[in-house]
């Protein structure tokens, strides 16, 4: 499946591009939200292969491609970075960021195509007592039956689990273009 998502992505160069040297965690959210918008389209051209004509089904295949193929790899405080569909699946490792960025896209990008109303956000967490900045970010998703709530967190063992959190905010990935 790797080889079939590259092919139809823009090639993955392997080019960094430095955006700042001051990285604060809101400043990271903020290029996290801007990338989603930004890597729209790309999601767009593969979201199919993960449909599966039921939401339920189609979420635990994206959890599952992400365990099976995007190795956890924490990132260095001092070296953050936001990546493209084709640089994640080309690289094959990744940490919460992009594991929420692959998630929240390719569920955008299906209700986009399949005109599903699935309420997707990336849902930003501390675990510390008192904690009012996030350690961690993750994709929680409302089906559109507005009952059921599903957590697709990679980082965790299981599928649909969610660490409890002392602070917890969520960022919603609507893109509207008016």
């Amino acid at each position: 499946m790797k080889s079939e998502l590259l092919q139809q992505l823009k090639p993955y160069s392997g080019r960094k591009v430095l955006v700042t040297t001051k990285q604060s965690t809101n400043y990271i959210i903020k290029e996290l939200l801007k990338a989603h918008s930004e890597n729209a389209s790309e999601y767009d051209k593969i979201c199919e292969q993960f449909w599966t004509g039921n939401e339920k089904r189609t979420l635990r295949k994206i959890f599952d491609y992400c365990k099976k193929n995007i190795r956890y790899e924490v990132e260095p405080d001092e070296l953050q970075t936001v990546k493209s569909p084709s640089a994640i699946i080309a690289q094959g490792k990744g940490d919460c960021k992009h594991y929420a960025s692959f998630c929240n896209g390719l569920i955008s990008a299906i209700n986009r195509k399949y005109g599903t109303n699935m309420n997707n956000v990336f849902r930003f967490a501390g675990y510390n007592i008192g904690a009012t900045e996030p350690q961690h970010v993750y994709c929680a998703v409302r089906l559109s039956d507005n009952k059921t709530t599903i957590i697709l967190d990679p980082v965790l063992e299981t599928y649909n689990n969610e660490k409890p959190a002392t602070f917890i905010k969520d960022k919603e990935t609507m893109l509207y273009r008016i």
